[in-house]
């Protein structure tokens, strides 16, 4: 046994929840009476529900569904079959609440909702959002590769699920997606159709909410950036003080996240927008100081006496950084391709890495963050 009290630590199959940090995440107060609220509904649902048996064209069987399972947690009309030692090895709330003395399931009471012989519990949480965050438990490594880049809504059960049931090492999981699956979706084509710029839009404004609402503020700066990368006109529409997305116990509490971005999001960008105008504006200013004394181009002059580097991108927004030195780097490797020597274009790409390095350090500094 590996604690002192000779009882085996909790863990699921995915290992320790401190499998990946040295300490354990610890929930700060807000959240801490947040689970205190779930635990409480968790205990008193089986008592208010109303009729015995319920029949099974009354409901839709989840995955998983454990035909030796001893428990039924039913989310909307969606029920999961699972055992209750997994659940109570995996996440922390369930384990307090089977801590305490539980009903037999041959004696209970006529207004005890059964379902095959087993006691239902019914949590205020999305059926898609439990399924992945059950299957987890059960499968642990198997359910998902290593390395890959996890589906926005596996990441966000991991973590919105894995912070409401104290399941730390699901939520550290989902956590460690988060920087991959945020440059992904940064980096959708914008050539791409409009259905899948409208679902990229959701998803980084679900990801922006969840990172705002679930402690993980270092985050902040990546995620709501990549908003602004997508498109400005994301932030422009959502500027309207009337907003469907509310609070953050809404959030955290609700069956599904909001697509829309949080108010507090939206003041967050607001904030920020003149900051990285005005870096960007800094590295325009720049171009001539630092690549003007290479004096390549002056030797090299392109139709319409442009030099190479003094090409700017027309249409790229002046408030996402990288996105303008990507685009302006390109209009500069298409125009010296014919007529600028090597050394020139190397003094672009040296340029253009070293001003990215630059932003990339500042940015969590525009959001208030330490560096």
């Amino acid at each position: 046994m590996d604690n002192a009290s000779g009882q085996p630590p909790r863990a699921s199959i995915l290992g320790p929840y401190n499998h990946v940090s040295c300490s354990p995440w610890r929930a700060p107060s807000s959240l801490g009476r947040r689970t205190f609220s779930v635990f409480h509904r968790l205990l008193s649902s089986t008592s208010t529900m109303s009729s015995s048996s319920v029949p099974e064209s009354a409901f839709e069987r989840g995955d998983p569904w454990m035909e030796d399972g001893s428990i039924v947690l039913k989310a909307g009309n969606t029920c999961f079959r699972v055992h209750r030692t997994v659940l109570a090895r995996n996440a922390e709330v369930f384990a307090d609440m089977f801590d305490m003395p539980q009903p037999d399931p041959k004696t209970v009471d006529d207004g005890q909702v059964m379902i095959e012989g087993c006691i239902v519990v019914e949590l205020l949480d999305h059926p898609t959002e439990l399924g992945h965050f059950l299957r987890a438990c059960y499968d642990g490594w198997s359910y998902f590769q290593r390395n890959s880049i996890l589906p926005v809504e596996v990441v966000i059960a991991f973590i919105r699920l894995g912070t409401k049931y104290q399941a730390l090492h699901l939520r550290e999981e989902g956590v460690l997606r988060l920087p991959g699956l945020v440059h992904s979706l940064s980096q959708h084509e914008e050539a791409s159709d409009a259905y899948s710029r409208s679902r990229q839009r959701r998803d980084l404004n679900k990801l922006a909410n969840l990172v705002l609402t679930h402690d993980l503020a270092g985050f902040l700066p990546q995620v709501l950036y990549a908003c602004l990368q997508v498109s400005d006109d994301l932030i422009q529409d959502s500027e309207t003080p009337q907003s469907s997305a509310s609070s953050d116990d809404d959030y955290s509490t609700g069956l599904e996240p909001p697509e829309e971005l949080l108010p507090m999001n939206i003041q967050h960008i607001l904030s920020v927008k003149p900051h990285l105008i005005a870096h960007t504006e800094q590295i325009i200013s720049n171009l001539p100081i630092t690549l003007g004394r290479t004096k390549m181009c002056t030797r090299n002059r392109l139709p319409g006496s442009e030099l190479c580097w003094s090409i700017l991108p027309p249409s790229t927004p002046l408030c996402t950084p990288e996105r303008w030195l990507d685009a302006w780097l390109a209009g500069v490797e298409k125009a010296a391709r014919a007529k600028c020597p090597t050394m020139c274009m190397m003094n672009a790409r040296v340029f253009h890495r070293k001003k990215l390095e630059e932003f990339r350090r500042k940015l969590p500094q525009y959001f208030g963050l330490a560096d």
